[in-house]
């Protein structure tokens, strides 16, 4: 056994010997915030307004208010309404902080990052984070500002070239 042990290791020199693992791609793109920050940036009372605009559809208003926090989850309660104003849906919801946190996650492979991007919305000027997703013929773009942990100030997708969605936070408190 001893002969069989040692000659197996002459074998393994001879040839290299057992070779380390190839480094691994990282399967999801670095994300800008931690759970932890995104909780502290979204207490309770935190409202934001989004405007959302689609192809060939009216422009939306969403407000969404976080209307109980606790270190588990957020409760958001969001209301839907046209440009003047008039009610068209409206929900409360409850999410764990770690599901919320994965809106954020993209597939490395498919992402580019560029930081320090400046964007200007209704919301202010803001530094961002840029994460652009491509998928076939599809592109997102998602600016998160690096100053306010939560979800992106804007993000779109284009088709073909085409922009068919656009959202862009009117206000944030």
């Amino acid at each position: 056994m001893r002969d069989l042990v040692l000659a197996l290791g002459i074998a393994l020199t001879a040839c290299g010997g057992p070779r380390p693992a190839a480094p691994q791609t990282p399967v999801d793109a670095p994300m800008l915030f931690t759970v932890d920050q995104l909780r502290a940036g979204c207490p309770q009372g935190r409202k934001i307004e989004l405007r959302i605009e689609m192809a060939d559809k009216p422009a939306i208003v969403e407000d969404w208010e976080f209307t109980k926090v606790d270190k588990r989850s957020a409760t958001i309660h969001s209301v839907t309404h046209d440009e003047a104003g008039d009610p068209i849906s409206e929900e409360t919801s409850t999410s764990k902080w770690t599901d919320l946190h994965e809106h954020a996650k993209f597939p490395a492979a498919k992402t580019t990052i560029d930081d320090k991007v400046s964007l200007t919305i209704p919301a202010g000027t803001f530094t961002t984070r840029l994460y652009t997703v491509l998928d076939g013929a599809t592109t997102k773009r998602f600016w998160f500002a690096v100053d306010l942990p939560g979800p992106p100030v804007q993000f779109t997708t284009e088709t073909d070239g085409k922009l068919v969605m656009r959202a862009m936070m009117v206000r944030a408190k």
